[in-house]
């Protein structure tokens, strides 16, 4: 029997800050739609007893008039000063929805997703901007009450492991690994849209691997994430359903496997809340009849 883990990158337009699709989500009424969204995902969490990982950006539960982003740098600081600025509320304000996932009738558990959701590798910020990014992104979750001992890497993208361990975050979500074995090796290798395609296609989900990182932390590899996106293909949303089934499949075969979404989502993909709310079920079906354990990353 192996584990099931499900973390969510919980952000709201903070993560869209640099590419700059907070403005397109906003005006589709994606965060509007999330204050109908997330309280029906949580009571499914709910009545069907699982817990899972909420990874908050630290500046989407504070308290707007008390947000402080001097530490940042380049272009990244600019964009988080229009976003600020311009951006609604509901499209930067979530400790509404915080206070929905608190009051889960089956607890949840809670981790950070940094204070601003900048890029820890983003060659603009300095070593100190970074510190101060992982000092703020604690003290944000210490000062609501929620748990502050794990990180989950905006876009996976790990960096400054040293100075993530010394801030004080003993565990660390990472990128999957790649494919080990077979034809998903090929695929893996493959460039532009013929890879992905062949991906989707051959290259089964890597397990979850949980290790002590040289730096500190004890890490663990990601296993896929739970969206198709947007406005996908027919194909597109069939092969990341082909996908999901086959980490399911790893988890029965006796692997760890480590989920991952982004909350926004269930309120922009069409379809996506009904399709998960499928998935937590199979999920704990599978789990009430032995075959797999269900635990939070926290």
């Amino acid at each position: 029997m192996s584990r099931v883990t499900i973390t969510l990158d919980f952000e709201c337009g903070w993560g869209a800050i640099g590419d700059g699709m907070w403005r397109t989500r906003e005006a589709a009424g994606v965060y509007d739609r999330m204050r109908d969204d997330i309280p029906r995902f949580v009571d499914t969490l709910g009545r069907l007893g699982l817990e899972l990982t909420w990874a908050c950006v630290g500046a989407m539960i504070s308290d707007p008039a008390e947000i402080r982003i001097d530490h940042l740098g380049g272009r990244f600081a600019t964009q988080a000063r229009r976003f600020l600025d311009e951006a609604r509320p509901t499209s930067r304000d979530g400790r509404d929805l915080l206070a929905v996932v608190r009051a889960c009738r089956h607890p949840q558990s809670f981790g950070s997703h940094t204070y601003t959701h900048v890029l820890l590798d983003d060659a603009d910020q300095s070593r100190d901007g970074i510190a101060r990014e992982l000092e703020r992104a604690r003290a944000a979750n210490d000062a609501t009450g929620i748990a502050a001992n794990l990180l989950v890497f905006p876009r996976n993208r790990a960096a400054h492991l040293d100075l993530v361990a010394a801030s004080g975050f003993h565990r660390v979500r990472l990128a999957p690994d790649p494919p080990t074995g077979g034809i998903g090796v090929i695929a893996a290798a493959m460039p532009g849209l013929l890879g992905r395609g062949a991906r989707s296609v051959f290259a089964r989900p890597s397990a979850a691997r949980r290790y002590a990182h040289p730096a500190g932390p004890e890490a663990e590899t990601g296993t896929d994430l739970l969206d198709w996106g947007a406005r996908p293909a027919i194909g597109k949303r069939a092969a990341t359903r082909r996908r999901i089934r086959r980490a399911l499949e790893t988890a029965k075969s006796g692997h760890p496997i480590h989920l991952w979404l982004h909350p926004f989502n269930l309120s922009e993909t069409v379809g996506l809340l009904a399709e998960t709310t499928e998935f937590l079920e199979r999920i704990a079906q599978l789990r009430d009849r032995g075959e797999i354990i269900v635990e939070g990353f926290a």
